[in-house]
């Protein structure tokens, strides 16, 4: 399942797990009519949401995002408008569990320029969050509910184009109690600056605030834009109950 954007009005397709079959034109959000490229699709794995597709579009001409519960091809709400920044990635539903303080049962989605999140509810209620250290916030393009004994792989791409990795963090790098979210940033460029960092982050809700953990952090520095030959994005990421080798 995709979602794009890029082009009016902002559309959704799906391939067959064989891929075998496909349909690029399975849904469109028709009041799209201002795509940007930035765009993500989720689906519910708490019920909380029905098991719905959630959907985050931008518009960059206005610097805004939309959020939209998707049920299927004719049934779909636009449950949150004019977010105000048009670089939204990342989704996630929270388990409806105390463990996770005000999240639980919300849906997630943040933006990695401004570093700020957002949680909605079930009625399209929005509420902004900044989180993290003074002067690094925490936006993210990923968001992970944390499991236990399973390793997490990361794509790293490299700029200019070349090699690219998968990336391994064994699950001894993890807490095995239930509560905690990982909030994977991608670095991301401004016109004439590094305006956030390659960083992998650990939330959880400690019954009062929200206590967070950065477990990875370029040595990038904001300044003027000067990228080095091996300059790398680190991009979507997911936990897996397998074991895969280190390559050769």
């Amino acid at each position: 399942m995709s979602i794009s954007s890029a082009r009016a009005p902002a559309a959704s397709g799906w391939v067959s797990s064989n891929g075998s079959f496909f349909n690029t034109n399975w849904l469109t959000l028709s009041n799209e009519t201002d795509p940007g490229e930035d765009s993500d699709l989720y689906q519910d794995q708490t019920g909380a949401w029905g098991y719905n597709l959630l959907a985050v579009t931008s518009r960059p001409a206005t610097n805004q995002s939309d959020v939209w519960r998707i049920g299927g091809p004719t049934n779909y709400t636009l449950l949150a408008s004019n977010l105000p920044v048009a670089n939204m990635e990342g989704l996630l539903t929270v388990p409806l569990d105390t463990n996770y303080g005000p999240w639980a049962g919300k849906l997630i989605v943040g933006n990695e320029i401004t570093n700020t999140l957002y949680s909605i509810d079930t009625n399209g209620m929005v509420e902004t969050w900044n989180l993290g250290v003074p002067g690094f916030g925490i936006g993210g393009q990923t968001f992970l509910i944390v499991p236990t004994n399973q390793d997490f792989y990361c794509q790293d791409s490299i700029w200019p184009p070349g090699q690219s990795y998968i990336r391994k963090v064994p699950p001894a790098f993890f807490p095995s109690q239930p509560g905690y979210i990982l909030i994977l940033q991608c670095a991301e460029l401004g016109q004439s600056y590094f305006v956030t960092k390659n960083a992998a982050w650990l939330v959880h809700w400690n019954g009062t605030v929200f206590e967070t953990w950065c477990l990875i952090l370029s040595d990038l520095t904001e300044g003027p834009l000067d990228l080095p030959d091996d300059f790398d994005y680190v991009e979507k990421g997911v936990f897996a109950p397998i074991v895969i080798p280190p390559g050769p």
